[in-house]
């Protein structure tokens, strides 16, 4: 069995915040919701599941004030919600990754220490569900509009019939003469023929959506990206694609 350590960590994004490279500790958990149902005279403790789960995380990491960093994604204040996207174990497509539909920001720290680095850390409450997906799109930077269909497809091995659900992460979007940037998943039987599954809303700016689907999705994912006018005089856009099956 494989093991990893921070080094692999791919990415850490929330809200299209790529905060990765000013983190020094990620902790995230899910559980589920039980209640004591223990009567008089039973000598071990029995619970019930509610059939509620739930999430939190704390990011830990250092304050920097340059544009896209730690200050940026914290001062916008406690009670703002945005979707997040985790990743342990390299920054590629297959690899998996832990999604949140909204991470509602509960507490910010920030920290100076004689002799040390400014640190500041989040503290969030997840709200909707947690994802287990794959990378469909690892994140970086793409100027043309192309896709992942054939060689560079995920394949599942076989058709899921629970639907799932999508994320975009954009980190940073340059339009240049294009107006927007839009960002597809797309699904296939064959490899070969494929039909769009999820359109996220175009983008103007960077900043990130999470999308549900039902019914069947296919054996084979891909992504494809493209927009009005796209690309167009230095078009440039930073971004990541997971699909987590239902």
């Amino acid at each position: 069995m494989a093991k990893y350590s921070s080094a692999d960590c791919g990415f850490c994004l929330i809200g299209g915040y790529s905060i990765l490279a000013y983190m020094t500790s990620l902790s995230e958990n899910s559980q589920a919701e039980v209640k004591d149902k223990t009567a008089l005279g039973v000598a071990w403790r029995e619970h019930q599941y509610l059939g509620l789960k739930s999430g939190e995380i704390t990011q830990d990491g250092f304050f920097d004030d340059a544009t896209g960093a730690t200050h940026d994604q914290l001062k916008a204040g406690n009670g703002t919600n945005r979707v997040g996207m985790f990743n342990f174990n390299g920054n590629s497509a297959g690899k998996p990754y832990v999604g949140w539909e909204g991470l509602i920001q509960v507490g910010l720290d920030r920290k100076a220490s004689v002799g040390e680095l400014h640190a500041a850390a989040g503290r969030y409450t997840v709200s909707g569900q947690v994802d287990q997906g794959i990378i469909l799109h690892a994140l970086g930077a793409e100027t043309g509009a192309s896709n992942t269909e054939g060689a560079l497809s995920q394949d599942a091995g076989a058709s899921s019939s629970n639907g799932g659900a999508g994320i975009l992460e954009c980190s940073a979007l340059t339009l240049g003469t294009a107006t927007n940037f839009i960002a597809k998943i797309r699904h296939s039987a064959d490899d070969i023929t494929y039909a769009d599954l999820i359109t996220f809303t175009a983008l103007t700016a960077f900043g990130a959506e999470r999308k549900t689907v039902s019914g069947t999705v296919n054996r084979h994912l891909a992504t494809s990206w493209a927009g009005t006018g796209w690309p167009g005089g230095g078009s440039t856009a930073t971004f990541a694609i997971g699909f987590a099956r239902g």
